[in-house]
């Protein structure tokens, strides 16, 4: 796992592909988003982020929660890049006592991500876009430059 500051990553030309081939991956299965239910985003500039609980044990079940920020106003949270890898889902998270199906690298970063005493605020694409929702998927695709520089810490997960 590598952690870049935002602005530092920035400032060094790291940035984000923008394109929807990133976030619209075709391999990630249907099943992904059937099981979950999202609330819409209701302002142009308004994204979705997660809160990871915190816990000890590195393979402890992850449970979180989702709120809605605009991007306008400042807000704290780290932002998440990682591989996809396999597309078959192996793994599962608790969003607002919802079951959530994640592939088993995006499981791997939560968990090497969340923190042992204090909640996590979090942006990561196959979570906080609806992904079977191909409007708001391409508005945030639009977004994502902006996320990752308005991020107070960006996280690679390789």
């Amino acid at each position: 796992m590598l952690i870049f500051d935002a602005v530092e990553a920035i400032n060094h030309g790291v940035k984000p592909s923008g394109k929807v081939s990133s976030v619209s991956d075709p391999r990630i299965p249907t099943l992904l988003k059937a099981l979950f239910f999202y609330n819409p985003l209701k302002e142009h500039q308004e994204i979705r982020l997660i809160d990871i609980f915190p816990a000890n044990d590195l393979d402890s079940p992850i449970h979180c929660s989702v709120l809605h920020v605009n991007l306008l106003r400042p807000c704290h949270y780290e932002a998440l890049s990682y591989v996809w890898g396999d597309p078959q889902i192996g793994d599962e998270i608790d969003i607002d006592g919802q079951r959530f199906p994640i592939t088993k690298n995006l499981g791997k970063a939560l968990r090497q991500i969340r923190r042992p005493t204090a909640k996590t605020r979090l942006w990561a694409d196959a979570i906080c876009i609806n992904q079977e929702d191909p409007k708001e998927r391409s508005c945030q695709v639009s977004l994502m430059s902006r996320i990752y520089r308005s991020a107070s810490r960006v996280t690679v997960f390789l």
